[in-house]
């Protein structure tokens, strides 16, 4: 999953406006997308989760998500990880 960030101080929102999982199997998956917020020398500073717009998503499916929290001091990049269980 490829994902286009800005940051919007004090916020930061991970997409320009909602992001996009896409789940690539074809049985339904219950899917969690992780914000993780690190330090220029890599010190993780927050996380934040959230769960696409359908709580399952259906095989070869897509459904929107939006993270959304308050911006941590001296942030300097996201990682974003998804995960998935079977639904």
């Amino acid at each position: 999953m490829a994902v286009a960030g800005s940051l919007v101080t004090p916020f930061l929102y991970v997409a320009p406006d909602v992001g996009d999982v896409f789940n690539t199997s074809t049985s339904p998956r219950s899917i969690t997308i992780k914000a993780t917020m690190y330090s220029a020398s890599g010190k993780v500073l927050k996380t934040a989760t959230a769960h696409p717009l359908v709580t399952i998503v259906g095989g070869r499916a897509r459904s929107p998500f939006v993270i959304s929290t308050t911006k941590p001091a001296g942030l300097s990049y996201v990682r974003i990880t998804v995960t998935s269980t079977s639904g």
